[in-house]
């Protein structure tokens, strides 16, 4: 006999039938008061907290596991909370540009050269670079961008190697260094901030930009007309016609007639000319091979037939042979007439003829 049909027994909960018997039991989540009653078991209330990680509620015959915040969800077994990542939907947790993920919640960042807006901390404002360091560019214009900023360099200056949000800077650029013979072959290169400066040596100018050879013989005519101008990179010089010596800057005339030596001798006076001298020779010498040498009036036999000529230096003398005797009128040798000289004795006994 199934006595849980006949209800031979009053059960509050369940009856159940064995042969030959029945009993009562309590529903799942209730328990036996020893009074024949079924009484709710509080598992939360338990040791293990009714097996859940974090919250537990407990109902009629039953309870709940609960998770504290929305920053957490309960997983499938139904008693493990997990957290709930708000950064993997596609509204990133709310914020403008970085969620940054955490347990049981989340936070909203900014991107570098942003900051967090003052009245919403998900939205994020720029950062004004260019305000917050005053000369941030140095020798150069700072113009804000979006996140960032931008140097614009003045003439002369570049971006150093750095990356633009740490310290960028304009720095000068050494022309000096990077290209040797910016000022050319001729010129020194000293480095200025934003520029340089070429000194140019002797013989160049500065010309498009470098020092260029100054062509001396083309702009003017430093030699004079006294001789022939040559150029040289640098300089140039002068090829100066005979008589005249280059004296640093031109061909200038010789003045031979002071040289140490007396070109003419010492039986002259040296007269200067351009280009040359002349020889005022004393009497009784001329110039030959540009000085004064003694005239040899012997070989014109100024003494006659019957005088011998002795040649001396500016002039000559005669001595006359015997019997003869020099002229004063053109001082040559004459015979002279004993006859008529007034010598008594001169032929004694005989006549003199």
């Amino acid at each position: 006999m199934d006595e849980c049909k006949e209800k031979k027994l009053e059960c509050p909960h369940l009856c159940v039938n064995t042969p030959g018997s029945a009993h009562c039991e309590c529903q799942q989540g209730y328990k036996e008061d020893g009074g024949g009653n079924c009484t709710d078991v509080d598992e939360c209330s338990m040791e293990d907290n009714g097996g859940c990680s974090h919250g537990c509620l407990n109902t009629p015959g039953s309870y709940s596991c609960l998770c504290p915040g929305e920053g957490l969800e309960l997983l499938p077994d139904g008693r493990t909370c997990g957290d709930v990542d708000e950064c993997a939907g596609e509204e990133n947790g709310g914020c403008q540009q970085l969620c940054i993920n955490r347990e049981g919640g989340h936070s909203c960042g900014c991107l570098a050269g942003f900051r967090p807006h003052p009245e919403d901390e998900r939205a994020c404002q720029d950062v004004d670079e260019c305000e917050e360091v005053e000369g941030r560019c140095g020798h150069g214009e700072c113009v804000n961008l979006q996140g960032s900023f931008r140097c614009e360099c003045h003439h002369g200056f570049r971006l150093e190697e750095e990356g633009v949000m740490e310290g960028a800077s304009c720095v000068d650029v050494d022309e000096c260094a990077e290209k040797n013979d910016v000022c050319g072959e001729g010129g020194v290169c000293q480095n200025l901030p934003g520029s340089y400066d070429c000194s140019c040596q002797w013989g160049f100018r500065f010309s498009g930009g470098s020092c260029a050879d100054v062509d001396e013989c083309e702009e003017d005519i430093p030699c004079g007309d006294s001789g022939s101008c040559e150029n040289h990179f640098p300089g140039y010089t002068c090829n100066c016609d005979r008589g005249f010596s280059f004296d640093g800057s031109t061909c200038a005339d010789v003045d031979e007639c002071d040289a140490e030596e007396d070109p003419c001798g010492r039986h002259g006076v040296c007269i200067n000319e351009r280009g040359g001298y002349r020889c005022m020779c004393r009497e009784g010498f001329r110039q030959e091979g540009g000085r004064c040498e003694d005239v040899d009036e012997c070989l014109e036999s100024p003494c006659g037939l019957h005088g011998d000529c002795i040649n001396s230096p500016g002039s000559y003398q005669c001595q006359c042979h015997p019997g003869f005797l020099l002229a004063l009128g053109d001082g040559r040798c004459h015979d002279v007439d004993e006859c008529l000289d007034g010598q008594e004795d001169v032929c004694r006994n005989g006549e003199c003829r």
